[in-house]
């Protein structure tokens, strides 16, 4: 990927959102998902997948608690992971990563990312199961003083009074700092 040489169909994607979003005011999520959705009508409108802390895992202690290999098949260097113009995975190799340095050549180069240590190595590759765990196990709570400032919002008028509901359901936290990563 060239540095500033992208176009990704979100770009596309983005403006026409932001068009839609002009001159509107958005109070709530849900506002926010139904403004997106509508965002374009033909050929169809945009789904909207609604998501809520039950739907992020954690990842990163996934990651690691394996020993993953980072070198390349038959080189002893690492991958360069911003020298990658192109990156493909398949479904019949599923800890192979298949990238080149430049887009003119031939063969893929691969870095197969199953453990490097022979005792972690399973001989099946199906054998090793990943288990997916929950990010958070509540909402997300702002600090007290974001909260704070919401409702003073809310009485003051300058977001009516018709989503009290929403913001005064907001969980908090006595932590300083704002909690949302």
């Amino acid at each position: 990927m060239e540095s500033g040489h992208s176009y990704l169909e979100a770009d596309s994607m983005h403006a026409c959102i932001e068009r839609a979003k002009k001159h509107k005011t958005i109070y709530t999520t849900r506002k926010w998902s139904l403004l997106i959705q509508m965002a374009r009508i033909k050929p169809q409108s945009y789904i909207v997948n609604v998501n809520t802390y039950k739907d992020f895992y954690d990842f990163q202690s996934m990651a690691s608690g394996t020993n993953w290999n980072r070198n390349i098949e038959g080189i002893s260097d690492k991958m360069k992971w911003l020298k990658i113009k192109w990156i493909r995975f398949e479904k019949s190799k599923p800890f192979m990563v298949q990238f080149k340095y430049n887009l003119s050549d031939e063969k893929f180069m691969e870095l197969n990312v199953m453990p490097n240590t022979p005792k972690k190595t399973p001989k099946n590759t199906k054998a090793i199961v990943l288990k997916k765990i929950q990010k958070y196990n509540n909402q997300i709570p702002v600090s007290d003083a974001k909260k704070s400032d919401l409702l003073s919002l809310l009485k003051s008028g300058v977001i009516p009074k018709e989503y009290d509901s929403f913001y005064n359901s907001i969980p908090t936290t006595k932590n300083k700092k704002h909690t949302i990563p």
